[in-house]
């Protein structure tokens, strides 16, 4: 172990400690009276002064050592404490996570194995030339953002929406593959024969979107909620763009494809009659 040398810093304490401490001791002793006894016992005792002088010189010395030590101790304490609970932190960095780790074809197997709407998602992104403005809490995105997938800017405003962008290492892997992000369509035409695929209850919800145009979300069936997180093409939640972001409402309505369908008399009447069993 390599020895700590005194340095100056460290005698001037060990003096000035005690200094302060006998001037603060000697003005005590002047104001109570109490100083001239002392005087006259050093003046006829010069030796025995001298000695009481140097042990409690001592004392200080030790004292300020001491207290010293303590702090040292507290902060290397502190330090250690600090250091211990930065190691311990988790990384929350995306760009060690997900496809940045892989290479070659697992990397390619990796985005494959994303859901359909994961793709959809991703592939709006890189559709829109690389990035999107939108929520800083979006679900969708920070969860392609731990896979490293997509990224933000480190620093956000709570509720202003900000820019989420591809890594240019995952948009070369888009480029040069294509057919990524290809999903299997799950979308029903508003044609006789997708109309007829229709339950009473989704033709009955349908008719009844034409209607009334938005309806409550909450009151929507369960097999609604499945059309709209499934994606098949005929409900969609209704959003309020605010500064390039999309903000999801409690409402939701037709997709505009089935909106314009449905203004034909013949398809309507199809319609109507799929839901006549509700």
């Amino acid at each position: 172990m390599k020895e700590k040398l005194v340095t100056k810093r460290d005698v001037a304490g060990w003096v000035l400690g005690p200094l302060v401490a006998s001037t603060i001791a000697g003005a005590i002793g002047y104001y109570n009276g109490s100083l001239p006894i002392v005087w006259g016992f050093a003046s006829s005792h010069p030796v025995e002064s001298a000695l009481w002088s140097a042990l409690f010189l001592l004392i200080g010395v030790a004292i300020g050592a001491f207290a010293r030590g303590c702090l040292d101790a507290t902060k290397i304490n502190e330090m250690t404490a600090k250091i211990s609970e930065l190691e311990a932190e988790p990384e929350n960095n995306s760009d060690d996570d997900g496809v940045q780790m892989l290479t070659g074809e697992d990397a390619l197997n990796f985005i494959r194995s994303l859901t359909d709407n994961q793709k959809s998602i991703l592939a709006e992104v890189y559709d829109s030339g690389g990035s999107i403005s939108a929520d800083p809490f979006d679900g969708d995105l920070s969860q392609l953002r731990t896979y490293g997938l997509v990224s933000m800017p480190p620093i956000v405003a709570p509720g202003m929406p900000c820019k989420w962008s591809i890594p240019p290492n995952v948009n070369r892997i888009l480029r040069d593959n294509p057919d990524l992000l290809e999903v299997d369509s799950k979308e029903i035409e508003p044609t006789p024969k997708g109309i007829s695929s229709l339950s009473s209850i989704m033709a009955h919800a349908v008719w009844s979107a034409y209607e009334h145009g938005d309806m409550p979300i909450g009151e929507a069936h369960e097999e609604v909620w499945a059309s709209i997180i499934d994606g098949d093409g005929i409900f969609e939640r209704v959003c309020h763009p605010y500064m390039g972001a999309r903000n999801p409402t409690d409402k939701y309505r037709l997709t505009s494809k089935w909106r314009i369908a449905l203004k034909d008399e013949a398809t309507l009447d199809l319609v109507k009659i799929a839901a006549r069993g509700y």
